[in-house]
């Protein structure tokens, strides 16, 4: 709407009332009863029908002249500094107002932002409080501490089941959603178990058996994006790694599982357990019972991990878990058709140019508006579990060497990056100074061949993200209400 118009709305409402008043007053009964005058000590400073009665329509577009003038300044940034054949969308929402809306329809390469669907549609499908119990069955009994058979390992789909050792590597930044591996170990030597005659074996048909999403390129696993899927995972599949330096450069395992149960039988052995057979993995007997188990985080702390961390392999077991909640299949595509039910029944929000094609933004099939983020976000409190697992500017996860200034989005900015080569994106929610329970809600991508993940790319909506913790950019209601009246005499 063009700034003029805008703010002559209130004008024309308050004549609107004025001429009101006066053909009211012209029906009045000329036989009613005069009334004598009234003597006031103060008579009114701001007249009845002044929009002064009304500030925030004299605020308003002020304030909303001021973000529209930021955003040209951050597309006269990204022309002048993004590399050449880069495409960019952008938007903005206050308080169900877009005041901001660049190239928001089409859909976008959306990296990581990706992971803000996916955990949406976790909170909203599995919910926050639910967590998944990884067990230890046998199909056989134990006689005097003795296991004539074969011990189970079987998998819930937890993705941060771990050991010591892996947990040490992230202890610096939390918030972390890891499942001690050692009290699942200590809970079967408390029930008695001190000899396996057969062979630890872990199970993981919870979910399919895909080890990487389809089409995703092996350099994935090779560059510390993710280790092998799957419904059976310890320390994120990777068996050994340069102490201090983790990296998933170093040996990932063939069969998770399998590895997992390794992992358990070293464990056990740690504690006095004699183990005959060889850890390998296979499926569970029907016929088997539970020895011990050990519940995961819950939902919320999973997916606070993956938001603030940009954790993939969390988010890619949590898109299976969707899948086989809601239809029985934990798989990539099942998982994905949850997300999209998700955002059109429980959100609402119009997935016109949305493309799913895995749970962490990896896969360069994926497609986003910017639109959409921002509607999904819109309907989002920025007091709620989505807004609250985020990272934040200058205070956590991804975003802890960002917005660092408290004049820049220090504390104020909970949002999702993404990186990948041909895309970047930083899409969330920004605390308002005039108000923290007032935020506004953005949306940044920006796409193209070989962007490289470069600071000077990465950050250029920082600015204008920053900005917005300002908003009413305008003189304060107070300056703008009604003046207060002065003496009669």
């Amino acid at each position: 709407m063009p700034t003029l118009l805008r703010r002559l709305i209130p004008l024309v409402v308050l004549s609107a009332i004025a001429v009101g008043a006066w053909t009211a007053a012209g029906a009045a009964s000329a036989d009613d009863p005069v009334l004598d005058p009234v003597a006031y000590d103060e008579q009114l400073s701001t007249p009845m029908f002044s929009a002064r009665r009304v500030p925030q329509t004299l605020q308003r577009p002020i304030a909303d002249d001021a973000i529209t003038v930021l955003a040209d300044d951050l597309r006269a940034k990204l022309i002048a500094e993004t590399p050449e054949g880069t495409t960019w969308c952008f938007a903005v929402d206050l308080d169900g107002r877009r005041l901001v809306s660049e190239n928001s329809t089409v859909g976008f390469i959306p990296a990581s932002n990706m992971k803000i669907l996916t955990t949406y549609a976790a909170l909203e499908l599995l919910g926050a409080e639910t967590t998944f119990r990884t067990t230890v069955q046998t199909a056989s009994p134990i006689v005097d501490g003795v296991l004539d058979g074969d011990l189970h390992l079987v998998g819930a789909g937890d993705p941060f089941l771990s050991t010591a050792a892996f947990r040490e590597e992230f202890a610096d930044r939390p918030p972390r959603a890891f499942t001690p591996l050692e009290e699942l170990a200590d809970a079967v030597v408390a029930a008695g178990l001190t000899r396996i005659e057969g062979a630890v074996l872990g199970d993981d048909t919870v979910f399919d058996d895909l080890r990487l999403v389809p089409d995703w390129p092996e350099r994935f696993q090779n560059l510390s994006q993710t280790g092998p899927l799957g419904g059976l995972t310890v320390d994120n599949g990777v068996v050994a790694w340069p102490q201090g330096q983790f990296s998933y450069r170093a040996t990932l395992a063939d069969d998770p599982a399998a590895h997992a149960a390794a992992t358990f039988d070293d464990l056990l052995e740690a504690r006095g357990v004699v183990i005959v057979g060889r850890a390998a993995s296979a499926p569970t007997p029907p016929d088997a019972t539970e020895l011990a188990g050990i519940e995961s985080a819950t939902v919320l702390e999973m997916v606070t991990h993956v938001n603030s961390h940009s954790d993939n392999a969390g988010a890619e077991a949590l898109l299976k878990q969707l899948g086989r909640v809601e239809s029985g299949e934990g798989s990539t595509a099942a998982g994905a058709s949850a997300v999209v039910s998700a955002l059109v029944e429980r959100a609402g929000v119009d997935v016109t140019g949305l493309v799913v094609a895995d749970g962490s933004g990896l896969h360069e099939g994926n497609r986003v508006p910017c639109r959409l983020f921002v509607d999904l976000l819109a309907t989002e409190p920025f007091e709620g579990l989505l807004a609250q697992s985020m990272a934040i500017g200058g205070e956590r996860g991804t975003l802890l060497d960002r917005f660092l200034a408290p004049s820049a989005g220090n504390g104020t900015v909970y949002a999702k990056t993404g990186t990948l080569n041909p895309a970047v994106g930083l899409s969330g929610w920004v605390a308002t100074d005039a108000d923290p329970t007032v935020s506004a809600r953005f949306a940044y991508l920006l796409n193209g061949e070989l962007i490289g993940i470069t600071d000077g790319v990465r950050t250029l909506p920082d600015d204008f993200v920053a900005s917005l913790t300002s908003y009413p950019d305008a003189p304060d209601l107070a300056d703008l209400a009604p003046l207060a009246p002065t003496p009669t005499g």
